[in-house]
């Protein structure tokens, strides 16, 4: 919630109020006493106006001002920063970043996934049990349990002459966060279609 805006007009009203009572204090619009009033109230507007802002700041997911104040708090841009991203998605990386939100959940990757504007499968491999594994099944071993496989990678959509180059900076910054938020037995596959 924005703290209330008061203009340089509500300051002088204030001001002029708070002025002791009696005939040398007059509030009339042509009086020096409101001329200074005036000249002093488009100040304090504006201070209010960057407390307002201070306050959005204090937070990274609203922050504007202090954005690259924020990104050097928690260490970013680092290796898998996205080049030339919108602030709205630095301010996105800077919470995901600050709340450790990762886990290894299939929704926490659908949604990892999808805020990119990816769209893929994912595939988790079970070692071969006898009493889960049925016939035609296919069989894996234990190390397969530690493995994931991506598929059917789906790129957004670039348009112009360097599409093709954004498609690959895109796939690589995709395979670096999920790489960062995987867990740490966890090999990754990604298979992109050619």
């Amino acid at each position: 919630m924005r703290a209330p805006h008061y203009t340089a007009s509500d300051f002088v009203r204030v001001l002029q109020a708070l002025l002791p009572r009696g005939r040398v204090w007059p509030r009339d619009h042509d009086t020096t006493i409101t001329a200074t009033l005036e000249g002093l109230a488009p100040t304090y507007a504006r201070q209010t106006e960057r407390d307002a802002a201070l306050l959005d700041d204090a937070f990274p997911a609203s922050t504007v001002e202090l954005l690259p104040e924020w990104e050097l708090t928690v260490g970013l841009p680092d290796a898998c920063s996205e080049l030339a991203p919108t602030p709205a998605a630095r301010r996105a990386q800077v919470v995901r970043k600050l709340t450790g939100a990762a886990d290894d959940s299939r929704a926490f990757f659908a949604d990892l996934i999808a805020s990119l504007g990816f769209t893929m499968t994912m595939t988790e491999y079970r070692p071969a049990q006898a009493s889960v594994s049925r016939a035609g099944d296919r069989v894996y071993s234990q190390e397969w349990a530690f493995v994931w496989t991506l598929t059917e990678i789906q790129a957004p959509r670039f348009e112009g002459a360097r599409a093709s180059a954004q498609t690959e900076l895109a796939r690589l910054h995709l395979q670096c966060l999920i790489n960062r938020y995987a867990p740490a037995h966890i090999v990754t596959q990604f298979v992109f279609p050619e």
